[in-house]
């Protein structure tokens, strides 16, 4: 009976040790149904190389020509056609040669046929294998009745998906078997089947159709050979995996080169990186030096300006004292100032005492000079009486009366005197008032003389303390610029720095890169080890299916050998 596909699948499997038989129990470990299902067409075509499928259908000629043209059913697994039987069902058969061009087969013959007549087609064709007939309705009906000759038919009443090539196709009513050519789609539950051989008859519509799976067209021994077969070419195929392999193990090798050639660049990389770095870190030695120079200039400003602090210090703490010393001064002449104001208000009261005693005096004179008016009148009087005899009086009693004003005159001019003398004595107590107050004034004076001196003796002080304090400032400004100056130089120092850091950052960077390249190269050199073993086992297999290859061949040829070529006759 012959073997289905996937029975057939199995026995390349076992010959491929690939089936589950062996110790380690799982199917498929090495090859997979997609890889053997895409070597069954060769392997198909191979084996029918030794032994086709033969068939034979009936054709027609044409009137008055030689020349039959082949449908693509014809065509369809085609390997050659053997012979030609015309004219046909002859005791014994005629066959004829022919010869191809394109699609026209040429008959042979020295005459040409007078009129349509059947002939006799023998095929040698790739043998049939199906392996899945995807619908499961295999029913269905004629739609369109079929003439003679068809290369198709319509079916309907069908299921859905599709109706794979070298489905078989029956008809009610037909002996004829037909093949699907060309896998068809079912649609609204119908098709359109493209079959092989044509239609040997009229087929009716609503004629029922019937779709089955193909068997194998190969008998037993066939069978066992494409199984062979198909084992062999498989362990040769995979082998190109193996091979390919290699050819990844010299990429992989490329690689790592590569990856060398990248550690070497990096290492140079990290090399000029850190040349760099050691260039800055030089400039930063020199820098720093400049720098330190500058910060000694700073120390010795600074030692200056303390030093102009400690001579401004010392001016600064006279100064205190002086205005102390001053201040006593200013309190001397405050005191001096209020004694000679005592003393003026004093000689104020004594001239005042005096002008009064002067006025008392003035006054006491006046009356003095009306009592002198008074005596004269009356020496006058008590002259012109002189000599005579008055009647009453006389100038003896004017002389008396003289007399007394003088006398009363005199008394004027006593109290007068006494006035001015005391006037004379408030003017003395005034002159000695005034003089103490001018001795106070002069003491003041000489006092704020001293707090004048002092004063200024401060400011000569304050000002030679200025002037220090100019100098400290003038020693810290240039401290200051020492510094700044110092400060760009560190800040370039630390610009350097910071330029050596990232030289001996990217020096790191190019080093660590490279090791990854180093490691990669590891990776890859024995990945190639791996590969190269890989493709040793897929050499093994190789050699195992070339032997088998030849061995299965060998044996084909034997048991059914190549096409021969036979000479018929032409008429």
């Amino acid at each position: 009976m012959p073997k289905l596909y996937t029975e057939i699948m199995d026995d390349v499997e076992a010959y491929a040790q690939d089936g589950g038989i062996d110790p380690s129990g799982a199917a498929q470990q090495v090859f997979s149904t997609a890889e053997l299902d895409l070597l069954m067409p060769s392997a198909l075509v191979r084996i029918s190389q030794f032994k086709p499928w033969q068939v034979k259908t009936t054709k027609s000629t044409v009137a008055d020509t030689r020349d039959i043209t082949l449908t693509s059913g014809d065509k369809w697994r085609e390997l050659g056609i053997e012979k030609l039987e015309y004219a046909v069902d002859k005791n014994p058969p005629v066959y004829r040669n022919h010869s191809r061009f394109g699609d026209v087969i040429s008959i042979k013959i020295d005459t040409r046929p007078p009129a349509v007549a059947d002939i006799y087609f023998f095929w040698n064709k790739v043998h049939l294998l199906q392996k899945v007939l995807t619908t499961a309705d295999t029913g269905g009906t004629v739609k369109t009745a079929t003439a003679v000759g068809d290369v198709s038919v319509v079916v309907e009443a069908l299921g859905t998906l599709t109706i794979e090539e070298m489905t078989t196709v029956a008809i009610t009513g037909d002996s004829t078997v037909y093949y699907v050519t060309t896998t068809a789609t079912i649609v609204t539950n119908e098709a359109t089947l493209s079959i092989w051989p044509p239609i040997t008859q009229v087929n009716a519509i609503g004629a029922v159709v019937t779709l089955s799976l193909t068997e194998s067209t190969l008998d037993m021994t066939l069978e066992a050979y494409l199984a062979k077969w198909l084992a062999a070419k498989a362990c040769i195929s995979k082998s190109t995996k193996s091979y390919a392999q290699v050819n990844t193990a010299i990429s992989t090798i490329a690689l790592s080169v590569t990856a060398i050639a990248a550690v070497a660049a990096r290492i140079t990389q990290a090399i000029a990186d850190i040349a760099s770095g050691r260039t800055e870190a030089d400039k930063i030695s020199a820098i720093l030096d400049t720098a330190k120079t500058e910060l000694d200039k700073i120390g010795a400003r600074l030692t200056q300006a303390t030093t102009d602090v400690a001579a401004g210090r010392t001016e600064a703490d006279k100064i205190p004292a002086i205005i102390d010393l001053a201040e006593t001064a200013i309190a001397t002449v405050a005191a001096r100032v209020t004694q000679a104001l005592t003393d003026i208000a004093s000689a104020r009261t004594a001239i005042a005492l005096g002008v009064t005693a002067i006025a008392a005096a003035d006054t006491e004179m006046a009356l003095s000079n009306a009592q002198v008016d008074l005596a004269v009148t009356a020496l006058a009087t008590g002259n012109a009486l002189a000599n005579t005899i008055p009647v009453g009086g006389g100038a003896q009693e004017y002389m008396g009366q003289a007399s007394s004003d003088v006398g009363t005159a005199q008394g004027f001019v006593l109290s007068g005197q006494g006035l001015l003398q005391k006037s004379s004595a408030d003017f003395n107590n005034s002159t000695a008032d005034l003089g103490a107050a001018s001795r106070e004034v002069d003491a003041g004076m000489s006092k704020i003389r001293e707090a004048q001196a002092s004063l200024e003796q401060a400011n000569t002080d304050m000002g030679a303390n200025r002037t220090y304090i100019d100098q400290t400032v003038a020693q810290l400004r240039l401290a200051q610029g020492y510094f700044q100056e110092a400060q760009g130089y560190v800040m370039e120092a630390n610009t350097r720095m910071a330029n050596n850091a990232s030289y001996l950052q990217s020096a790191n960077g190019e080093l660590k890169s490279g090791s990854s390249k180093v490691d990669e190269a590891i990776v890859n050199m024995r990945l190639v080890g791996s590969r190269l073993q890989v493709s040793q086992g897929g050499l093994r297999y190789e050699e195992w299916g070339r032997r088998e290859l030849a061995q299965v061949e060998a044996e084909l040829r034997a048991y059914g050998g190549l096409p021969q070529s036979v000479r018929y006759p032409r008429d």
